[in-house]
């Protein structure tokens, strides 16, 4: 048990650590690795892309929690990606999301969308989440920009401009 319990809280360690690391090449999860995009790219990345015949948007939450049960100086960003598809058509069978850049000024944070889409929405949304991001915030715009993949392989960017990270007291 004890085994276990350490290796689980190296492996968090790592994460955490490769989460704060500014080369966005870092293996993770079932996509691999994650491809490194030129910070040009990221910033050039449009609000609506097509993919797969269908339109697609993106609406990111970002915050940081502050709560009382959370260590000294807050924990790391929390990030709520949702893809909807535009004419609430249902998400084709193979599109996902993959990966997640963030984006303050020079800074880049990337991480991959390694737990299953969240249940329980209508079927042209897909909501994913990730928490192994950076201590950067509360209080700052953001830009959110994630992969959206295909069943061919392909993959597009797409981009939620100007997200406010809140801070969870």
């Amino acid at each position: 048990m004890r085994k276990t319990i350490a290796i689980l809280l190296i492996a968090g360690i790592a994460a955490a650590l490769a989460a704060c690391e500014q080369s966005p090449t870092e293996p993770h999860g079932r996509w691999g690795t994650v491809p490194h995009v030129p910070l040009r790219v990221l910033r050039a990345a449009p609000d609506k892309v097509a993919v797969a015949g269908h339109t697609f948007t993106l609406d990111a939450y970002v915050w940081r929690n502050f709560q009382p049960i959370s260590p000294p100086g807050g924990r790391p960003m929390l990030a709520v990606a949702t893809l909807a598809e535009a004419d609430s058509l249902a998400i084709p069978q193979g599109v996902d999301l993959a990966f997640i850049w963030v984006v303050d000024g020079e800074n880049v944070a990337v991480s991959v969308f390694a737990e299953p889409p969240q249940p329980g929405w209508p079927p042209h949304m897909q909501v994913r989440r990730v928490a192994d991001l950076p201590q950067w915030g509360p209080h700052i715009f953001v830009d959110v920009v994630v992969g959206v993949t295909a069943g061919d392989g392909t993959m597009e960017l797409l981009a939620d401009r100007d997200v406010w990270i809140e801070r969870a007291d």
